[in-house]
């Protein structure tokens, strides 16, 4: 396209200026300016008839500038394979939710909960089994804990879960033992996992309610739940912590 305008501009130019010429009509300094102008139609023509840029590299352009990250690498590569491919990392995924999302059966179970707790997204429950285990079937602490959602084995009988074993099922069927919990306390999908995690009765609480007073043995053990840095554990630090991870 750029040549066939190239060649056209040139064409009449020529012709101007070989008909000024024979007319004796237009002075030399302006069949010097005509010269020169088609001097800075062949500079334009060279820049604009530069190789085109490959898809990939138009692309990588484009995400540069949506952010000083940009999008991590095999973005492109991954969205030009095609929807059969394993979705792409994005800006809105936790850390390490690879290791359950390319999982199909915990996938499966994700999915039948959402339909039966309609306010539970992804995000959220992989904010949470972040914050808890790091995404570690075989995670636990100290304090008893076990599991990607660190169940506590008084917490664990109350709700029916297999807390025995519990580091020997998988992701999949660690999301089924939760479940159990989750039902226990009558979640509905209208509050969010953080507070149910470590305080469930205050799980419909204001974000102000204190959980754990300063000095308290959960508040030694959480540091992160802490408001306002070495303040008490309240309703809305609990859940700002499992939101940041």
């Amino acid at each position: 396209m750029y040549k066939n305008s190239y060649d056209n501009i040139k064409s009449m130019a020529d012709q101007i200026v070989e008909s000024a010429q024979e007319s004796g009509k237009t002075p030399e300094r302006s069949i010097q300016v005509r010269q020169g102008l088609m001097e800075g139609v062949q500079r334009t023509y060279q820049k604009a008839a530069r190789p085109e840029k490959s898809q990939e590299e138009i692309m990588a352009e484009y995400m540069k500038t949506l952010g000083p990250e940009g999008f991590p690498a095999g973005y492109v590569e991954a969205i030009q394979a095609g929807p059969d491919t394993v979705k792409p990392v994005s800006r809105n995924d936790v850390p390490g939710q690879t290791s359950l999302t390319s999982d199909p059966e915990f996938m499966s179970v994700l999915t039948s909960m959402k339909e039966e707790y309609p306010g539970l997204t992804d995000r959220e429950l992989f904010l949470v089994i972040k914050g808890e285990s790091s995404f570690k079937t075989t995670a636990k602490n100290d304090s008893g804990a076990r599991g990607l959602f660190q169940i506590m084995p008084d917490s664990a009988q109350d709700a029916g879960v297999d807390y025995d074993n519990m580091l020997s099922l998988s992701a999949a069927d660690q999301l089924r033992e939760y479940k159990k919990y989750l039902d226990f306390w009558g979640y509905d999908g209208s509050y969010s996992l953080g507070v149910l995690q470590g305080a469930p009765a205050y799980r419909n609480a204001a974000k102000g309610t204190v959980v754990y007073e300063v000095g308290s043995p959960a508040w030694e053990q959480n540091k992160g739940w802490r408001s306002s840095g070495d303040g008490p554990v309240t309703v809305g630090s609990m859940d700002a912590y499992y939101k940041s991870r």
